[in-house]
């Protein structure tokens, strides 16, 4: 019995070119979109202005509790000509 993977890949395998080609067109025209730019309504700028919120940061990533394949257990770096 056969995979769902292959069942799919050969259940769909005379519509791949059609998905190639409209997810380029859609590719192709989500670019013209944001190329065009936006502009806000008098409404929109002066929210904007008036806006007490700032833009969030992503905080960076808690370190890890396991030790980096570049380091031994001992946390020193080691190289592989000097094991």
């Amino acid at each position: 019995m056969g995979s769902a993977r292959d069942w799919i890949s050969t259940s769909f395998e005379e519509d791949q070119g059609n998905v190639s080609n409209v997810a380029g067109i859609a590719f192709i025209g989500f670019e013209l979109w944001t190329l065009r730019g936006d502009e806000l309504t008098e409404d929109e700028a002066a929210k904007a202005r008036n806006s007490s919120t700032s833009m969030a940061l992503p905080a960076a990533a808690p370190p890890s509790s396991s030790p980096s394949p570049a380091t031994n257990h001992a946390g020193r770096h080691h190289h592989p000509r000097h094991r």
